[in-house]
Parts: C-alpha cells; structure tokens; sequence
C-alpha cells in the first residue's frame, strides 16, 4: 500500500488529529518489508490488472523515498507486518 499521506511525521499528525477529534478507534497497519518484496508485489498487482491504478519503479522510488516508519511517540496503535 502506498499511501503517500501517511509517509511523514508531518502529515500523521494530522491524520492522529482526525482520529482524536472523531473519536473514532483506529489501527495503523505498516507494512515494516524490505524494497524488493514490496517492488515484486507491485508488479505482480500491475500485471493481475485488477486494479485501476498501476505503479512505475520510478513512481514507486519517488513515493516511497520520503517514507519515515511510524514511532511510538506519534500516538498511533500500530500493527506492524513484517516479512520472516
């Protein structure tokens, strides 16, 4: 998943500001995988084609390089996904 509002501190902070002024529970699923897991399953989503949207190597390089994984201290319940 790429959900490129959910990369940096900056922009969690007001995601965690939606939450508590909702009220609403919530979990924050990361997806703790190395590059090339997540690069070979965008390309086995790309090539399925059921999904409107397909990721370039490049796309996936310009999203995924201003990532900063999610610390304790920002407030969120985290469920961490992790490849063994």
């Amino acid at each position: 998943v790429l959900d490129f509002p959910a990369n940096t501190p900056e922009t969690r902070r007001w995601m965690k500001r939606v939450i508590d002024e909702s009220g609403c529970d919530h979990t924050l699923h990361y997806l703790n995988v190395p590059d090339e897991v997540c690069r070979a399953r965008l390309h086995e989503r790309n090539a399925a084609g059921g999904h409107q949207f397909s990721i370039s190597d490049e796309q996936f390089e310009a999203i995924s390089r201003h990532f900063v994984p999610p610390s304790a201290d920002e407030g969120f319940r985290v469920r961490e996904y992790s490849v063994d």
